[in-house]
């Protein structure tokens, strides 16, 4: 273990860099560093939980509050991303989720890649449902068909959201502290 507070190396072989409240407790998982605190969703007193990386060789780059649970998953950082697959990847944004394997979402804010090789490059409250969809960017897209594509402008799905402001409308599970 590396420095910080508070933080936990508890597998075989895990490493935590820094910061505090962090746990690496899969065999060889990592967790670079970050820490319980939320840099931007809510006003103080709120606070996160810090970064767990759970699964066999996952990594957590940094952040506050995300988790790699699958085996060889990766959050680069940001907060509340998971990935919770074998070979799930996050880059970073906020509130993010790739929970199938080799799913992967770039960044943004509360996007999801849910099937085998789904992809979301970024934007807003984007989906990716399907084996081999991409969405680009933008908002509120949904590519639901095998090797769909959607670019990324805006609301291309059939269900229409409201806006996203001050942190309203990104409150999924994942921000509550893991039991």
């Amino acid at each position: 273990m590396g420095g910080g507070a508070d933080n936990t190396a508890s597998g075989s072989a895990t490493f935590v860099g820094g910061g505090s409240g962090n746990t690496a407790s899969g065999q060889t998982a990592t967790v670079g560093g970050g820490d319980v605190t939320s840099p931007v969703v809510k006003p103080p007193p709120w606070r996160g939980y810090g970064n767990i990386a759970s699964g066999p060789a996952s990594i957590v780059g940094g952040g506050s509050s995300n988790t790699a649970s699958g085996s060889v998953a990766i959050v680069g950082g940001g907060y509340g991303n998971i990935a919770s697959a074998q070979a799930a990847t996050v880059a970073g944004g906020w509130a993010n989720t790739a929970s199938a394997m080799y799913a992967t979402v770039g960044g943004g804010a509360g996007s999801i890649a849910s099937v085998i090789y789904a992809t979301v490059g970024g934007g807003r409250e984007n989906t990716a449902s399907a084996m081999d969809a991409t969405v680009g960017g933008g908002y509120y897209n949904s590519a639901g068909g095998t090797d769909a594509t959607v670019g990324g402008v805006g609301k291309t799905s059939p269900a229409v959201k409201p806006p996203l402001s001050e942190g309203v409308g990104l409150t999924p599970p994942s921000l509550k502290r893991p039991p």
